[in-house]
């Protein structure tokens, strides 16, 4: 047996000495994209080898549009700059330009990367990087409302808040007060996730594709002006002069009004400042009720969601209490048995409403990593080569298989045409397959219901529903799943999803079953707070550093449904199914192929 000396501790490893520098690769056919373009960036062979994992793309967006002007909009607030990443390609460059890696729908696996593998750390880190969102405690309900990362109104990087340290805001929202967000985005693909350095020179270049996502599914705005999420949040109605009320200063059947006062609730006037009203000027708002978001209490005359203008937001200090003053161009008439203290303050209804966002991404490039090998490690890799040898490189990567599933079938055998020699997991994810439109979209207006936060009895009661449809998977009255695979069926029982489907409760199982998959899948799971926000099903192949080849055997789930709620239709779906497996480029003389 060998003595270890004191000193010995002390030593260091003799490592291969490298030296690394940042390269900017601007992105071809210019630098300005918009929804829909392709992007295409080549990393030229020149750089002979580089650190996948610190390579990013860099880029600044910046939202417009008809009418945009007049509310505050943004990227999806827990992916930021991601969203707009609908597929990504990967190819060798040369004349043989073999595809490397393929992500169809690379947005939806991204959301479920964020949804999962996050924390406060990583979310801090994306809304500083990414052009994420970041959850702000002094715009919380006081009405112990759902956390939100669309609900900082205060310190969002796509607009500036005029209202910040404003006791007085008359200045119209418009697109002179919008900033252009700077994102550097990680790839989260197996070559550019890979710790190990990538040898360009042997692949002839690396050539990057981007397909950009559509206008329609990226935009979001506070939740806290939505009707169709949770109006606890949103103002609450005081009164029309600003006094204290039960039913005194409220408004009246038919009684019409230019100024409402907010209550103190949801933060409204917290430091005598306008900035936590998530309201803004030239912005229409109506007033719903809070104990069933489907009635409106106050519109325009005849306006049937239309919505009145607002022209200024005031932090006034009595009557008693302190509290924020909202007038309107346009009279509000209360309908029905009028207004009293069970009126939220609310954007026009998307019904009505017309406002197209688009974006522009602009000074596109690629910043990669440059690792300078020392003198002589690449005359020997090549000299390896021409003797007749073989380089392997070994990643991880993700494969999606789509199914559609319309709303009516109640049974579903989703059959996964696989063919991965080292498969390690399989995680499916049911997205919400509705074309809405786009405003509807952006507003959660009958898109699929996330939670319920009262009684379950009609299309009335007050919900939580998506702003995220077809990004994000929905349970939509699952009952249970069962995988056959090889003629098996595995788990031997079906797993039960009642609970969670039912928005009542957790489900321990599937999560346990979605655990396994995910960190066997390169993803590892931090939180499952977003369990029922983007429903997944998950199931690991192997165990720890084991595969599963694939090829030649039957892979299908199996999904039973129960009946819809009364009032809530059941969606159409198309499921993004992702089988995550080890890719092998494969170099040998001058050719170069890939092992799936």
């Amino acid at each position: 047996m060998s003595r270890q000396t004191p000193s010995s501790f002390w030593a260091s490893k003799d490592l291969i000495p490298v030296a690394q520098k940042k390269i900017s690769v601007p992105a071809e056919f210019g630098l300005n994209y918009s929804a829909g373009q392709k992007v295409q960036i080549t990393i030229p062979s020149s750089i002979d080898f580089f650190q996948p994992k610190e390579t990013y793309l860099k880029f600044e967006v910046e939202i417009s549009g008809a009418a945009t002007g007049t509310r505050r909009m943004f990227l999806d607030a827990e992916t930021g700059g991601q969203v707009l990443i609908r597929d990504l390609r990967i190819y060798s460059g040369g004349a043989g330009r073999i595809l490397l890696e393929e992500y169809q729908n690379y947005n939806v696996l991204a959301a479920l990367k964020y949804d999962y593998e996050t924390n406060d750390n990583y979310k801090k880190k994306r809304a500083l990087t990414e052009g994420a969102q970041l959850y702000d405690a002094a715009t919380r309900s006081t009405h112990g409302g759902k956390k939100s990362q669309a609900q900082n109104c205060r310190a969002n990087p796509f607009f500036k808040n005029p209202g910040v340290s404003l006791t007085s805001d008359t200045t119209a929202h418009d697109d002179d007060v919008r900033d252009k967000v700077k994102c550097l985005l990680p790839l989260n693909t197996g070559i550019f996730q890979s710790d190990r350095v990538f040898p360009t020179m042997l692949t002839e270049g690396l050539i990057i594709e981007i397909m950009l996502e559509e206008n329609t599914n990226v935009f979001r705005q506070l939740d806290t002006t939505l009707g169709f999420r949770d109006v606890t949040q949103n103002p609450f109605f005081l009164s029309t002069d600003g006094s204290a009320c039960d039913t005194t200063g409220s408004l009246g059947a038919d009684a019409a009004t230019q100024a409402i006062f907010l209550r103190r609730d949801n933060q409204q006037g917290t430091g005598g400042v306008v900035g936590n009203c998530p309201f803004v000027v030239g912005q229409k708002i109506v007033l719903l009720s809070i104990d069933d978001p489907s009635v409106i209490l106050a519109d325009t005359a005849g306006g049937a969601g239309a919505g009145a203008t607002i022209s200024a937001i005031e932090y006034v200090t009595g009557p008693t209490p302190d509290c924020i003053k909202i007038t309107t161009t346009e009279d509000l008439v209360a309908s029905g048995d009028g207004v009293d203290i069970n009126g939220a303050v609310v954007a026009q209804d998307p019904r009505t409403s017309t406002y197209k966002p688009t974006y522009l991404i602009t000074n596109t490039e690629l910043v990669v990593q440059q690792v300078q090998m020392p003198d002589g490690f690449k005359s020997r890799m090549m000299g390896m080569l021409k003797e007749g040898g073989t380089l392997n490189y070994d990643f991880l990567s993700h494969t999606n298989y789509k199914y559609s599933q319309l709303a009516g079938d109640t049974v579903a055998n989703i059959r996964l045409p696989v063919h991965e020699s080292r498969a390690k997991s399989v995680f499916m994810i049911p997205t919400d397959a509705t074309s809405y439109p786009k405003e509807q979209a952006m507003n959660a207006c009958g898109t699929y219901m996330i939670e319920y936060t009262s009684d379950q009895t009609g299309p009335n009661v007050a919900a939580i529903h998506s702003t995220r449809s077809g990004l994000v998977g929905i349970a939509d009255r699952l009952r249970d799943y069962q995988i056959l695979y090889d003629g098996k069926l595995n788990p031997t029982r079906p797993v039960p999803c009642s609970l969670i489907s039912d928005r009542v409760s957790i489900e321990q199982q599937p999560l346990i079953e979605l655990e396994k998959a995910l960190a066997m899948g390169g993803i590892h799971p931090l939180s499952f707070a977003k369990f029922r926000e983007n429903f997944c099903i998950g199931r690991a192949l192997s165990l720890q550093d084991g595969v599963v080849d694939l090829r030649g055997r039957d892979f299908s789930l199996q999904v039973q449904y129960d009946d819809p709620i009364a009032g809530y239709a059941a969606k159409n779906k198309l499921w993004h199914n992702w089988v995550a497996h080890l890719r092998r480029i494969v170099v040998k003389g001058d050719s170069i192929s890939i092992e799936i």
